[in-house]
């Protein structure tokens, strides 16, 4: 009796095949290689499938999503002088973020220190004006508006590169700070700060 080939070599391979899919998970576990968090080489093979579905599920036009964020550079010291002869210094606040509260993903203004001492002031009384229940972390300090010198503070030091580049990394830590606070990345003073060269900040 002749009989059409089904592509499988006997009826043994259903046998097979139905032992390997129904096989008690007690009997399978004694056979499965284990690694040294107790989990098995097919465990983990489940898990990595299903990170890479998920995975997947966040991709949107073939580029997979990002967090949104937000990061601020603080750069370029420059040193000028008024018409009085008083001299300051502005600093380059580059920000590159995703937060849907501003207008463009890639900007830059100019300030001094002074109106990082106007930010966190303000931002420091609306923060002190929230509800009790609400809890939010504290701001950030800002660095020094003096150079010390031998314990002194010197206000002639201020023009010195070595506390102009320490100011500036405290600076940077600072806006960074500010910007990724739940409370204050919300408030429209630092929006504008940020990306609003002619705001009043003072």
């Amino acid at each position: 009796v002749s009989t059409q080939s089904t592509g499988f070599s006997s009826p043994s391979f259903f046998c097979k095949q139905f032992v390997l899919i129904f096989r008690p998970k007690g009997i399978e576990a004694l056979n499965r290689p284990m690694d040294k968090t107790g989990a098995s080489s097919e465990d983990n093979f489940v898990r990595h499938d299903l990170k890479s579905r998920h995975q997947k599920e966040v991709e949107k036009d073939g580029a997979y999503l990002t967090p949104d964020h937000i990061t601020i550079l603080v750069c370029d010291p420059l040193t000028h002088e008024d018409h009085t002869g008083n001299k300051y210094t502005t600093f380059k606040i580059q920000t590159n973020t995703t937060f849907r509260e501003y207008r463009q993903n890639d900007f830059s203004v100019r300030r001094r220190y002074s109106e990082f001492v106007w930010l966190r002031s303000v931002l420091q009384k609306k923060l002190e004006a929230q509800p009790p229940s609400r809890k939010y972390s504290s701001l950030p300090p800002l660095p020094p508006k003096l150079a010390s010198v031998s314990g002194l503070w010197k206000k002639e030091e201020r023009f010195d590169p070595e506390f102009i580049e320490e100011r500036r990394a405290g600076l940077e830590k600072f806006i960074n700070s500010i910007a990724n606070h739940t409370y204050c990345r919300f408030q429209k003073e630092l929006h504008a700060f940020l990306q609003d060269q002619d705001a009043v900040c003072k």
